[in-house]
């Protein structure tokens, strides 16, 4: 979490700069001819009201304990963290894939402040070769999130996100030949995740990356997490700029 938050950051930062040292050039001519006036970021050019997205992520439960990982990999593990996938998979990976669509609403305010919200569907899907058998879950999100958008030039912008994502899981299945049934660990179908989140937009196109990370507990032993989420979104519904 910590190495994501850092990238996105850094690449919010430097294009910040850049916009930044870009406007004062072009405004120099100007500001030699005014007072100096300390200026607040205007609001982009145009919004948009919502839009479809498709992206791919990974899901994963943590644990800093538990008294089945704690008998099988001894008492002398106790207290460290384990990660392991959502599917009953046992192949050794730590992570389901899983492919997110939905529709996403984004009012959008003064100063580039705005919310996303929207119905967001999950779809984790995981064979195992080696086991010979097919695990896979498929859940419903709702973000309620504060955004902040920068325009750096006229239809290019870039913006960060962060807020809560409600999670609820619809379906989970497994299937090993003629057998079938549940597939995830508990059946706790509830999840409220953070969510820091950030991207570039070009006119109606926008690329976001971040992940979502648990907030409640499933038992007192496990959370949720989403820590790699990449998505494009093609956006609709145009707005001018307030006036």
């Amino acid at each position: 979490m910590k190495k994501l938050l850092l990238v996105v950051c850094l690449t919010l930062g430097v294009l910040f700069s850049y916009a930044q040292n870009s406007n004062a050039g072009a405004t120099s001519s100007d500001q030699s001819k005014s007072s100096t006036k300390l200026k607040f970021n205007p609001t982009p050019s145009s919004k948009y009201l919502a839009g479809f997205t498709i992206g791919y992520l990974s899901e994963q439960y943590v644990s800093r304990y538990s008294d089945y990982y704690d008998s099988y990999y001894g008492s002398r593990n106790y207290g460290r963290k384990y990660k392991f996938p959502v599917t009953s998979a046992d192949d050794g990976i730590r992570y389901t894939p899983a492919l997110q669509l939905g529709f996403e609403i984004l009012p959008e305010f003064k100063y580039g402040i705005g919310i996303r919200t929207g119905v967001l569907f999950d779809l984790g899907l995981y064979h195992s070769s080696r086991y010979k058998y097919t695990t896979g879950f498929f859940g419903l999100n709702v973000p309620l999130q504060i955004s902040y958008r920068y325009e750096i030039i006229k239809d290019l912008s870039v913006f960060f996100r962060t807020g809560p994502t409600f999670n609820f899981l619809i379906v989970n299945f497994y299937r090993s030949g003629s057998h079938s049934g549940s597939a995830v660990y508990d059946t706790n179908y509830f999840d409220c995740l953070w969510a820091i989140a950030g991207g570039v937009r070009w006119k109606m196109l926008q690329l976001s990356i971040g992940g979502e990370f648990g907030l409640n507990s499933h038992g007192g032993y496990y959370k949720l997490n989403k820590p790699i989420m990449v998505s494009f979104s093609i956006l609709f519904g145009k707005r001018p700029k307030d006036k």
